[in-house]
């Protein structure tokens, strides 16, 4: 399938490019995509997580049968409350929007049905063997080359497709899915935003308060997570809590950190000389994920599922351009 949404974005990026450039700001039009594409994707993804959720770890051929997912929010058509935390899960995927749009926005949207179920699939079966099952996963695929992968709160993970081509079996797509979804789970993106805010923010019949302060930290918060990442004890906790769900799932045990170190061979090869905080993020990824899986008593090995992988995501990539 072609790139429609990615498509779609250029041309009204395109359209509106000069007016923004001397605005200083961003193309309205392309905002505007990003957002319905990001709504889009909410409704059909994640209000049917439920349903997807609740089979997903059984339709890969990861858990047995008998075993029984906790059901997942929207699946009986109605939004929980949230488990703890100052927001509904209404409001907090209304944050966790806000900044999928800034990066959709940013990057561009890659849309593929085949892929993106596949990946809602993996998504959806470890957010239900997370500590927050009640928490809808969403994934979507932004399009770009860059090795990028976000979770945003509410749920939403974002996974580029450079870090997608990086990967050679199911098990280190898995553990990019992880990774982000953890940094969504624990709540980290909304930690930086409520700082960047100056507190939490206050909804009202599931609408911001304040929607200029909403809007203004959701832009910051998502440029600054593109430009300098998560601080290392973000990036620490969410790769503890990553490998706990690959090893749950019965994955592959070193999947993340064979993927974050093929990420960091695959940039050497075109930049020699990485940047400290680059090195610094694989070293803080490997560090913690030895340590968690001695923690955890990890087997030694588990499913790599390479043939379903390239079957089901590597031949649903397309040719490779240079950003």
């Amino acid at each position: 399938m072609s790139t429609r949404c990615s498509l779609f974005l250029w041309v009204l990026a395109l359209a509106g490019l000069s007016l923004a450039f001397f605005a200083g700001c961003k193309p309205k039009q392309t905002m505007n995509a990003a957002a319905d594409s990001v709504s889009k994707y909410a409704k059909e993804m994640g209000e049917s997580a439920g349903k997807l959720g609740t089979k997903a770890g059984q339709s890969l051929g990861l858990v047995e049968k008998k075993w029984d997912y906790v059901r997942l929010a929207y699946g009986d058509g109605e939004v929980p409350a949230a488990v703890q935390g100052r927001y509904t899960v209404a409001e907090e995927r209304e944050i966790g929007r806000a900044l999928a749009i800034e990066w959709t926005a940013k990057f561009g949207c890659y849309t593929h049905e085949h892929l993106e179920r596949y990946l809602n699939r993996i998504a959806a079966a470890l957010a239900a063997y997370s500590d927050r099952p009640a928490l809808p996963a969403t994934l979507l695929v932004l399009d770009t080359e860059e090795y990028r992968w976000f979770g945003a709160p509410g749920g939403f993970v974002l996974v580029s497709l450079g870090a997608l081509r990086a990967a050679e079996s199911e098990s280190e797509a898995a553990a990019c899915v992880a990774l982000a979804l953890a940094h969504a789970q624990l709540r980290h993106a909304l930690n930086l935003y409520e700082r960047i805010a100056g507190g939490a923010l206050a909804f009202e019949k599931g609408a911001p308060v304040e929607p200029i302060r909403f809007s203004a930290a959701a832009e910051e918060t998502a440029a600054l997570l593109v430009r300098n990442g998560h601080v290392a004890a973000d990036v620490r906790s969410a790769a503890r809590e990553a490998t706990r769900l690959l090893v749950r799932l019965g994955y592959e045990p070193g999947g993340l950190k064979a993927f974050v170190e093929r990420t960091k061979v695959r940039r050497q090869a075109r930049h020699p000389i990485l940047p400290a905080d680059e090195l610094a993020y694989c070293r803080t990824v490997e560090e913690a994920v030895a340590q968690r899986l001695e923690e955890l008593h990890a087997p030694a090995s588990g499913r790599t599922l390479v043939p379903r992988f390239r079957r089901e995501c590597a031949s649903c990539l397309p040719i490779p351009r240079s950003n």
